[in-house]
């Protein structure tokens, strides 16, 4: 079995240092990969509910912290 985890795109998660430290985390501790959401549109129920700003684009927020 692989194990892998969603990198945060979205919301106060979304920040350069904090997905940093995740995926560091992630690959010491043996997962497998990391798989970037994206969205090309948000219903307005889905904003209310637990998606908000900002949104990162995958390809872009690859080579953010760099």
């Amino acid at each position: 079995m692989k194990f892998g985890l969603a990198v945060p795109a979205y919301g106060s998660h979304a920040d350069a240092g904090r997905i940093c430290d995740l995926l560091v985390a992630a690959d010491e501790l043996g997962f497998d990969g990391a798989w970037s959401p994206d969205h090309v549109a948000i219903p307005d129920y889905a904003t209310k509910v637990n998606l908000g700003p900002p949104f990162l684009e995958p390809l872009a927020a690859c080579s953010w912290g760099l």
